[in-house]
């Protein structure tokens, strides 16, 4: 056989033709799907799911055996077993998810290969290279996500490794998917698989699956099935509780591919390209020391680039938007990856030169992601007190230093901001942000949230806040159709200076709320009152001439306007549709953010509104908003008592 010569070979003469029975059945099945009935269609997943299963620990079998072979000979022959086998699962698995590169030769090589080794006894049993010939078409979606872990999977059996014939420490001849050749210009593996599973996880239908697997919501009690079945997957989100336990309808929660979820293999790649510093002692259990130095730059291994790192933390970023999705995370050790690789890739930009470079650009896009899903995990005080034993607040304030001169980084810094409004009501976050404010220099640190908000002209101001830009702003935000009796138009602020300005106000709020060092280090060292005096002025500017607009229509207007928009809990989902791009699991979006405000022009343009009505809003209003108030969450009575009782 082709397992290698003497005994050595026996393991593998016995599992190749396991492997390649398994992926035939895996190809007849997929190819069969879309032919079927309702009743064999979910048999023929059931076959689809058990195959997926088997391939993995299959394949990592034979991998174990080549690392343990004690004669030189036999090690390499078995070594080169496995990574035909890898190889071959690999071109399934491609035709499965559907980014099969049927131009590449690399393809027919590697089933033949698998086809030699395993030598199958008769021609009834079919030849692999005769089915997987293009893309399986019309399979659920939750399969291809399935099969996308387990794809992930193979490729970092041996991610890494640098020892072995075709390991994929030699990336030439790994077997790549459509699409791998990014702007980098690298042939890398993993981004055809992670660009399929980011545009997956756009439908929030399966986040259960992205959590759980879908092997997670298949019932062992029989019956029909299908997509519109109750235990499908893209609707056990709507079953009772004790029916995804076991209860009545017979469900079983089961784990997926080899007992891991699809996002714990994502963070299984995170972790596998910007791995945590060694640890500063022996019991120590951070990644580094608390307030320690700067982290190294991200530099991901060959074959793997940024680009599909950026696809795989858009997954996480689009299914943390589910509350049950954000628990999963947080329990599989998400923070601390996604903290870590915030900070390599920080470093990775501030070495790389401002202006057009590709790093930069793909170290920003990056740096989205992570903020953004930082952003829906960090709701939970623990989180947020993790968040803050890894240094990640200052880390978030050093992002407006190093991004806050680029006007196209202006998403960057909202996501950063909102982490920052949501850290800053975190006692031990604020600790951690106040470290840097005595000690930081008017552009970095703390500071640099103040001077974002400086609209003075460079070098004085980051020349992000300008009068022209925030006048471009309120221009389309009160059109002049607003005050003519018909409704404002729908803005996309997504990237809005005014919401980067109200989330960077709301943190240094709660930092100067009750701690009377930060107001004299922002208020005197780093020039605050001049800054925010002129800010102030600007805004009164443009916002005061709008009262000659007729305020009872202009209010009936807007509020009828406002009461049009549905958001879906906050996080921009649709339930039947796709998810937006950047969806926002903030308890209020921007869109309401901003509703606010058009409410508050308008009440303060009506002058026939008395003082008690005036007094009950001003009460109400704060209620349930991420910007209302400005206490440092509760850190003083005093403090507290004298922001009621001020005017």
């Amino acid at each position: 056989g082709g397992g290698g010569g003497g005994g050595g070979g026996s393991a593998a003469d016995a599992l190749l033709p396991e492997v390649y029975q398994v992926l035939l059945r895996l190809a007849e099945a997929c190819g069969a799907y879309r032919s079927l009935g309702k009743a064999a269609a979910r048999a023929a997943e059931r076959e689809v799911l058990g195959a997926l299963d088997q391939v993995v620990p299959l394949v990592e079998a034979l991998r174990r055996g080549a690392r343990t072979r004690g004669s030189p000979s036999s090690a390499g022959a078995d070594d080169e077993a496995w990574t035909d086998a890898r190889d071959a699962a690999l071109c399934v698995l491609y035709a499965v998810i559907g980014v099969l590169e049927r131009g590449d030769p690399r393809i027919r090589a590697a089933l033949l290969r698998l086809e030699d080794l395993a030598q199958p006894r008769s021609a009834a049993e079919g030849r692999l290279t005769d089915l997987v010939v293009e893309d399986f078409r019309g399979l659920p979606a939750h399969l291809r996500v399935n099969a996308i872990t387990s794809c992930l999977q193979l490729l970092l059996l041996g991610f890494g490794d640098g020892g072995g014939a075709r390991g994929l420490g030699s990336h030439d001849d790994v077997v790549c998917g459509r699409g791998a050749v990014g702007i980098a210009g690298q042939r890398d593996p993993f981004l055809p698989i992670c660009r399929a599973c980011f545009q997956l996880s756009r439908d929030a239908k399966l986040d259960n699956v992205f959590v759980s697997g879908s092997r997670a919501m298949l019932s062992e009690a029989g019956g029909g099935g299908g997509a519109n079945s109750p235990g499908h997957p893209e609707n056990l989100e709507n079953e009772p509780e004790n029916a995804r336990e076991g209860g009545p309808r017979g469900l079983r929660r089961k784990k997926s591919v080899n007992g891991v979820p699809p996002v714990s293999t994502l963070l299984s790649l995170l972790r596998a390209a910007a791995p945590s510093e060694k640890k500063a002692g022996k019991g120590s259990r951070r990644s580094r020391p608390r307030g320690g130095g700067e982290a190294q730059p991200l530099a991901p291994p060959a074959p793997l680039t940024l680009e599909a790192l950026i696809y795989a933390t858009g997954v996480l970023k689009n299914v943390s938007a589910s509350l049950r999705a954000r628990a999963r995370l947080t329990r599989c050790g998400a923070v601390p990856i996604l903290c870590n690789v915030m900070a390599r890739t920080h470093a990775l930009a501030r070495e790389s030169p401002e202006g057009s470079g590709s790093d930069r650009r793909a170290c920003a896009q990056q740096l989205i992601q992570v903020t953004a899903t930082l952003r829906n995990l960090c709701s939970s005080r623990s989180v947020c007190e993790t968040m803050a034993a890894l240094g990640t607040p200052r880390q978030l304030c050093g992002l407006f230093a190093t991004f806050g001169k680029q006007r196209k980084t202006t998403e960057l810094l909202l996501h950063a901001a909102r982490c920052l409004g949501k850290l800053s009501c975190c006692e031990a976050a604020r600790a951690d942000i106040n470290r840097s404010v005595g000690s930081s220099s008017s552009s970095e640190g703390a500071a640099a949230l103040l001077r974002i908000l400086d609209c003075r002209k460079r070098p004085r101001g980051m020349g992000l806040v300008t009068r022209e830009v925030l006048a471009d702003e309120v221009a389309q935000l009160y059109p002049a159709a607003a005050f003519e009796g018909r409704g404002p138009e729908k803005k996309n602020m997504e990237s809005s200076i005014l919401s980067l300005i109200l989330r960077v106000s709301y943190t240094l709020g709660n930092l100067t709320s009750s701690n009377e060092a930060n107001r004299l280090a922002f208020g005197h060292r780093h020039d605050g009152i001049p800054v925010l005096s002129l800010l102030i002025t600007i805004l009164a500017d443009l916002y005061l001439p709008l009262q000659g607009a007729s305020s009872r229509d202009t209010a009936t207007t807007l509020r009828a306007s406002d009461k049009g928009g549905g958001r879906h809990g906050g996080r921009g989902r649709d339930r039947k549709g796709a998810k937006d791009d950047y969806s926002d699991s903030d308890s209020d979006s921007d869109e309401d953010t901003l509703a606010w405000h058009r409410s508050g022009a308008s009440a303060s343009a009506s002058s026939s509104r008395d003082a008690d009505d005036a007094k009950d809003e001003k009460v109400k209003r704060p209620e349930g908003k991420e910007e209302a108030g400005g206490g440092g969450g509760g850190d003083d009575a005093a403090g507290a008592k004298a922001a009621a009782n001020s005017p």
